[in-house]
């Protein structure tokens, strides 16, 4: 299987369904299919929409990754971030593309059938295709939320081995050692200033603008006198560079379902079983089957997904 469809399946887990999948036994979760016309995005049908806060600012990255450390090309995808006070949301394009598809499914369409376990099927429109095709594909599936008021954060995703539930931890904001720097450039336009980091077993530098007083960033960086708009690591395995920035007066939106919230070792423990074992994630222990790109996924295979995490430690 190629490096592509492994991303897909990790990263996406856009759980579809296809008519076939009435046909079989055990519950089929067909994951990164060629033809995205015929893509279904299942969604948290019974999540409460929650505003939380309004929005001051967006702003969109360019995150190119290394699925594995050091070495293979850049893949690419679009990650936001939603600024407000006192939250900060971080997510990735994709996700946030679907949960507009999801509000507008709630509010104008409600009679839509509904797969148990995964809820309300949308087929996508050819616009709705051409933001995906400049979205990316969902490297980071998990969304991070800073609350400035009481300085924790809350990363989450979506429960592999249970449907319609997240998993989620909660920490500490961190607070990055920062070496301020002399060197200046320029990124989206403005003027930055460069900084340093250790953080978690990588080495970071950034890049930020004292035009726009927020301090935040992408991922979890903050604490800058001003937004950062650049971020890479020594190994450049990760890097996000700002796209464009957007005023806004909108409210930023938490999808409110049932959670299970784990320490952060054991979440840590859990991504790394889901890249180790993604049979038995994914297909509920044999309790599904699993297709990409049409091929049935056999224990046989010895399936496995390179695994690198952004926090090495």
């Amino acid at each position: 299987m190629s490096r592509i469809a492994y991303l897909m399946l990790i990263t996406s887990i856009l759980t579809l369904f296809s008519a076939s999948a009435q046909e079989t036994e055990k519950p089929v979760r067909m994951v990164a299919l060629v033809n995205p016309s015929e893509l279904f995005i299942g969604f948290w049908y019974d999540a409460a929409l929650q505003p939380v806060d309004t929005m001051h600012l967006e702003a969109v990255y360019k995150l190119k990754y290394r699925m594995e450390r050091g070495t293979g090309p850049h893949l690419e995808m679009l990650t936001v971030v939603q600024i407000g006070d006192p939250q900060v949301k971080y997510y990735s394009m994709i996700r946030q593309f679907t949960d507009d598809i999801q509000m507008d499914v709630m509010q104008q369409a409600k009679g839509l059938p509904a797969v148990p376990g995964v809820g309300v099927q949308h087929k996508y429109t050819e616009e709705e295709r051409r933001i995906q095709s400049i979205a990316g594909t969902d490297r980071i599936n998990s969304e991070i939320w800073m609350n400035h008021s009481n300085r924790k954060l809350i990363e989450r995703m979506h429960d592999y081995d249970r449907n319609n539930l997240s998993i989620e931890y909660e920490e500490d904001i961190p607070k990055f050692d920062w070496s301020l720097l002399e060197h200046t450039d320029t990124v989206c336009g403005y003027p930055c200033y460069t900084a340093k980091t250790t953080f978690r077993g990588r080495d970071w530098t950034v890049w930020y603008t004292q035009e726009i007083p927020f301090a935040a960033g992408p991922w979890k960086f903050n604490g800058l006198p001003g937004l950062i708009l650049k971020v890479q690591d020594r190994d450049m395995d990760y890097v996000w560079e700002c796209q464009h920035l957007l005023q806004k007066n909108e409210p930023i939106v938490y999808y409110k379902v049932e959670s299970k919230t784990l320490s952060r070792k054991d979440w840590r423990r859990y991504l790394r079983l889901i890249h180790e074992s993604p049979l038995s994630m994914l297909g509920h222990n044999g309790e599904c089957e699993i297709y990409v790109k049409g091929k049935l996924v056999k224990e046989s295979d010895n399936w496995t997904i390179p695994y690198n995490p952004i926090e090495l430690d």
